[in-house]
């Protein structure tokens, strides 16, 4: 079966130079070896179902209401909610009370999510309390508390859903849920019961159908949908934007994340991946060094290398959120991989050098031009960091080889790396050189 692979090279060096580039297959060649595949976790867990309670309106991902909270002003003024919906509000001053009523099943793990869906607004929080005004404090929670130390919720400005989790609650017992926050914001808020199989959620949200103008949200309630396998190009301006997309129907799949910063100069960006109810997910494997966060997916840099972070714990037919922000304005690159389909994405628009006496270069990986083989190539080197890419032969087990050459007396060093599509390095196997700089 025929191989072929697009790889990438970063030179960069000291001081302006002029140099010379070429790759080459080497013309002995030995046996195949076996591919590696990535060792899977086991089954994913089995979901539980039963009958939803009395004063539960049951309801299916594709007939979800959705409604608007009114909110009563105190405890005995409290607004009825439905277990299981997904409700939205305009929180204004003071306190806002919300009530839902228990299930007839003991112990279960009943879960509060609010998010802030106003950007540059200032925290929202939830208390829950019993009839007697007897505060439930949960048993566990996916954020950190700042405001206050019994909180069930605590939606920030970053727009991700915040949840506390408790299963201490009585059957068939009315709670209350008193709302209050810092400055007017619209939220949204749920309450959910397990038992019922269905978490809900904003079906609204519209699904990016433009690759090369990628849109975002600010929050993760109305993060519009991407297709997997499929390379989106944005534009980063300030602040959390949101994307979402939906896992396949396999089972312990090693999904990826991979995010390029395509403007040179510019600071880092960063993804986070975070399940429905704001809990995040923190990858299996990582080919970037973290800097700015330790739980992120993907983190990437001036340099203009591809940054991808591998997660196989992500469940099937299930929707999760990428939260992408950064230190200054950036376009970048964005593609999710599910690699049971089998390709993977990367920027068809990239060039091909034509006059090897002048070697065109890039600025990022993404727009890496391409070089032919066994070709001697001649370019300029000014400042930062410079891509090429070349597209290895059907051959399997060839020995390729990189060489450089600096053709400027008294300069500096020039350097050259070796990536894959997903900016892994690609470590050689000899070199005739004493290395010094990397």
């Amino acid at each position: 079966m025929k191989k072929y692979l697009v790889a990438f090279l970063l030179i960069m060096a000291m001081l302006g130079v002029s140099s010379c580039v070429s790759v080459k297959p080497d013309q002995e060649q030995s046996k195949a070896e076996s591919s590696e595949t990535p060792a899977e976790s086991g089954p994913a867990e089995s979901s539980e179902e039963s009958k939803p309670f009395e004063s539960v309106q049951e309801t299916s991902e594709s007939e979800e209401p959705t409604f608007e909270i009114t909110g009563g002003s105190s405890q005995s003024e409290a607004e009825i909610l439905q277990t299981n919906v997904r409700y939205t509000g305009k929180y204004r001053e003071g306190e806002v009370w919300v009530a839902f009523k228990t299930g007839s099943k003991e112990e279960v793990d009943y879960s509060v999510t609010l998010e802030n869906l106003t950007p540059g607004s200032k925290y929202l929080e939830a208390n829950l309390y019993d009839e007697n005004g007897t505060i439930q404090k949960p048993d566990s929670l996916n954020y950190n508390r700042e405001h206050n130390n019994n909180t069930i919720a605590e939606a920030k400005e970053s727009g991700r859903a915040s949840t506390g989790w408790i299963k201490t609650l009585k059957p068939n017992t009315t709670y209350y849920l008193q709302l209050k926050g810092g400055s007017k914001a619209e939220y949204s808020l749920r309450i959910t019961d397990p038992n019922l199989g269905y978490i809900p959620k904003n079906e609204d949200r519209m699904t990016v159908t433009d690759a090369n103008q990628l849109d975002v949200a600010s929050d993760q309630d109305r993060a519009p949908f991407l297709d997997l396998n499929t390379r989106y190009q944005g534009k980063y301006v300030e602040g959390y934007t949101w994307v979402a997309f939906t896992t396949g129907d396999g089972e312990d799949v090693n999904y990826s994340v991979t995010v390029e910063n395509l403007t040179p100069g510019s600071k880092y960006l960063e993804a986070n991946l975070f399940d429905e109810y704001g809990t995040i997910q923190k990858p299996d494997s990582l080919n970037y060094t973290r800097e700015h966060n330790t739980n992120t997916i993907a983190e990437a840099k001036e340099s203009g290398r591809a940054a991808t972070g591998w997660i196989k714990t992500l469940k099937p037919n299930t929707t999760y959120y990428l939260q992408i922000k950064g230190g200054s304005k950036a376009e970048y690159s964005l593609r999710i991989t599910d690699p049971n389909l089998g390709y993977i994405p990367k920027n068809e628009d990239r060039m091909t050098v034509t006059d090897a006496n002048s070697l065109d270069v890039a600025s990022d990986q993404d727009h890496a031009p391409i070089l032919d083989l066994n070709t001697r190539y001649q370019g300029k080197y000014v400042e930062g960091y410079t891509w090429v890419a070349f597209t290895t032969g059907d051959g399997e087990d060839v020995n390729y080889s990189v060489t450089v050459e600096n053709l400027t007396p008294g300069s500096k060093y020039l350097e050259a790396n070796l990536f894959d599509e997903y900016g892994t390095i690609q470590k050689p196997d000899s070199l005739n050189y004493t290395r010094e700089h990397n």
